[in-house]
């Protein structure tokens, strides 16, 4: 009986496997998975708030790390950090992008493997939230937004009376601080309205990686020097994230 079933299994558990890997890359395939996932992980590290969530906003309040240029081990790799300042916001998912889900993983070392690993590594997971004006529910349908190599982007026809403004759009690379926090994160869906609470966070790798630096955003609208599409691109925050709220759990 087993040996007739072991073919089957191995077919539909690779289909599974596939099927799951490909969510990551297109968020729309894995959407009944992680509705599936929502109320496991409700239930086993959520804890009920009543809290209730500001607009949909961003705050910085600044901070002096008592621990400056500490070494912390993320997945492997040893970085040297400093947290800057401490960032709440409350913001519409409009892309959620796992670094290290495995085709991503595999298409990404084509380029620098080395700073690949340890990005991947440390900040695995690239959270894109919408605040204000441009997040209200029946202006956001009318926005497209796409990411890839790391950065947001975001379209829409003028003629459309589209609401957009650049500085109400965020783009995080997350540092989870617990396993559970990266698990609610990737099963996010587009459209949820979720709370953050966490250090923005300048750091490097060390040793032979210690010419990788990452400078986080340090205020709304804050410019990259890197030039998109001959246009100047908005600065990424680099968030060490210590606590997310979704539909009125608490996880950390």
């Amino acid at each position: 009986m087993i040996k007739k079933l072991f073919p089957k299994i191995i077919i539909y558990g690779g289909l599974l496997f596939l099927i799951l890997q490909l969510s990551t890359c297109y968020p729309s395939v894995g959407y009944p998975f992680r509705m599936i996932m929502r109320p496991i992980n409700q239930s086993l590290y959520g804890k009920k708030t009543n809290t209730q969530s500001p607009i949909l906003e961003e705050t910085y309040t600044p901070y002096k790390d008592p621990r400056p240029n500490q070494i912390l081990t993320i997945n492997g790799y040893k970085i040297q950090k400093t947290f800057v300042k401490i960032y709440r916001a409350t913001g519409r998912v409009v892309w959620v992008d796992q670094n290290d889900a495995l085709i991503k993983s595999w298409y990404l070392a084509a380029g620098n493997t080395k700073v690949e690993g340890l990005y991947d590594s440390v900040a695995p997971i690239d959270l894109s939230l919408v605040f204000g004006k441009t997040a209200e529910k029946e202006n956001i349908k009318k926005i497209d937004f796409d990411h890839s190599e790391n950065f947001l982007h975001a379209s829409y026809d003028p003629s459309d009376n589209v609401y957009y403004d650049d500085d109400d759009v965020t783009n995080i690379h997350v540092i989870p601080a617990s396993r559970t926090i990266k698990s609610v994160l990737k099963n996010l869906n587009r459209g949820d309205v979720i709370s953050v609470v966490g250090y923005l966070t300048d750091w490097r790798g060390t040793g032979e990686l210690s010419n990788i630096t990452f400078e986080t955003a340090r205020y709304k609208g804050e410019e990259s020097k890197i030039i998109m599409g001959g246009q100047k691109a908005g600065l990424c925050k680099q968030l060490y994230l210590m606590k997310i709220t979704l539909n009125g759990y608490d996880y950390e």
